[in-house]
């Protein structure tokens, strides 16, 4: 969709979004990847610690009592 047929002269903001968008830094990349690692690896030690596999889980010094 052609956005010069809706706005002939586009906002300052729309011109940096599309801008930042066609051209994406590598460090922009990478951030996006990081953020993207970090997230996928907390909500799986959540699910892991409190969802349905929790229940497969024992407790080390439970079994060692002393």
């Amino acid at each position: 969709m052609n956005l010069d047929i809706l706005w002939p002269i586009p906002p300052k903001g729309l011109i940096l979004s599309r801008d930042v968008m066609e051209n994406p830094s590598p460090a922009l990349s990478l951030a996006i990847a990081l953020l993207a690692a970090l997230f996928g690896l907390t909500s799986f030690g959540i699910y892991t610690s409190f969802g349905p596999p929790s229940k497969e889980l024992d407790d080390p010094f439970d079994d060692h009592d002393d």
